[in-house]
């Protein structure tokens, strides 16, 4: 399970980075969050299931301002 989690975050990360390679105006919203996913940072959450959950929210931020790239998220 570790593993397939690991292969999962390696891979939205990935989609993340490359679609602000692209689309550097979407850095300022995917960096927002990332600043209050840091203040918010949740004890006692293992830190895979942490990780993925903080890139699904800057995917969701991707798609929220830009939702024709929805399909680059479909995995």
């Amino acid at each position: 399970m570790t593993e397939d989690l690991r292969e999962k975050i390696a891979r939205l990360r990935e989609k993340i980075n490359q679609i602000l390679e692209t689309h550097p105006e979407l850095r300022d919203a995917t960096d927002e969050i990332a600043l209050k996913q840091d203040i918010d940072a949740q004890i006692g959450t293992p830190l895979l299931e942490r990780i993925q959950r903080s890139l699904q929210e800057r995917a969701r931020a991707i798609i929220e301002r830009r939702p024709d790239l929805d399909h680059l998220f479909v995995d």
